[in-house]
């Protein structure tokens, strides 16, 4: 994987998007009922997988800006939560070599800005609010840390990244219902996901046929 390109994506920061198109060592994690049970709580209307990237904050790493990761969706201030997120450690997360650094609070409180790092050792999660201040800390430690990144969207807004298209039918159609469903192959309603007029599980597992007979 390339470095980012801009001080926001790090020179020294290195991402893997769409890993779920690649391997299926990250299925348990991204399935973890203790997350989905969070999840569920807060979008109670269901919803579906944004962004989904390896994320590997290396030696020398600046530290990024502050963000919003919900800031993408043009949404009013007030509006329902519409997004929450996961980060995996993978590496062990200390204020050394770029822990996630957190606002704790800004999700609810606009002038929240307090500051501090997440310790978390490998396998750990931290799960936030779309609406949550944080950023990548900087690196000054010799060792890379690599994190999971994990969004989760209301399933009636245009996820981050095209997740059938990168995972295309073949494989989709070979995984899990839970996994098919958080990747966008999920209907809201009668008339709101489907594929070629069929519920989008049914279209995955449908046999081959011509288009006219």
């Amino acid at each position: 994987a390339a470095a980012g390109a801009s001080s926001f994506d790090g020179f020294r920061t290195r991402r893997v998007f769409d890993p779920l198109a690649r391997t299926r060592a990250l299925d348990d994690l991204v399935l973890s009922p203790v997350v989905h049970r969070a999840v569920r709580d807060a979008l109670p209307g269901g919803y579906q997988l944004g962004m989904t990237v390896l994320s590997e904050v290396r030696p020398g790493e600046v530290a990024q800006k502050l963000h919003r990761d919900a800031a993408v969706y043009p949404l009013p201030a007030g509006f329902p939560e519409v997004m929450v997120n996961t980060i995996w450690a993978l590496d062990a997360f200390t204020p050394a070599n770029g822990a996630t650094v957190i606002a704790a609070g800004s999700h609810r409180d606009a002038s929240a800005r307090e500051q501090e790092p997440v310790v978390m050792s490998p396998g750990s999660v931290l799960v936030y609010s779309g609406r949550l201040l944080h950023k990548d800390g900087a690196n000054s430690s010799a060792a890379p840390r690599l994190g999971l990144i994990v969004e989760h969207v209301v399933r009636w807004l245009r996820p981050a990244e095209s997740h059938p298209v990168a995972v295309g039918p073949a494989l989709a159609a070979r995984l899990p219902a839970a996994l098919q469903e958080l990747l966008g192959f999920n209907q809201v309603g009668d008339f709101f996901g489907f594929i070629a007029g069929q519920p989008p599980r049914d279209w995955l597992a449908r046999d081959e046929r011509p288009l006219f007979s």
